[in-house]
């Protein structure tokens, strides 16, 4: 695989965002780093799911695969251990990043950040 060196900085300056949510910044740098190959996010949650990444996690419903042969492979092992299939995940970027939801006070009112 390609691996790109040496093409960013170290230090990625971001809003602090929910507890563990990494900032959208590190895929950017780490596509670049790392193009035309697949990637895998460990610990992933529903934002996280992202074209060209194997995202796992026990926050995630379901399974949501893009790549034909993955899913294939996948499906085959999943059949063999009695775990749920996968189908295609063809879905809108919009679909892999919903909007995140407003957070709420105990009196209902949005919390503006």
């Amino acid at each position: 695989p390609v691996f790109n060196k040496n093409i960013d900085c170290d230090v990625i300056i971001s809003e602090v965002r929910e507890t563990s949510r990494k900032p959208d910044e590190i895929y950017r740098l780490i596509e670049r780093m790392c193009p035309r190959v697949l990637k895998l996010e460990l610990f992933g949650r529903p934002h996280n799911t992202r074209k060209n990444w194997i995202t796992l996690g026990n926050q995630l419903e379901g399974v949501r695969l893009q790549e034909d042969d993955i899913v294939e492979r996948y499906n085959a092992f999943a059949n063999r251990m009695n775990l749920p299939p996968c189908t295609k995940f063809t879905g809108s970027a919009d679909e892999q990043h919903p909007p995140e939801k407003p957070e709420k006070s105990e009196g209902g009112r949005e919390i503006k950040k």
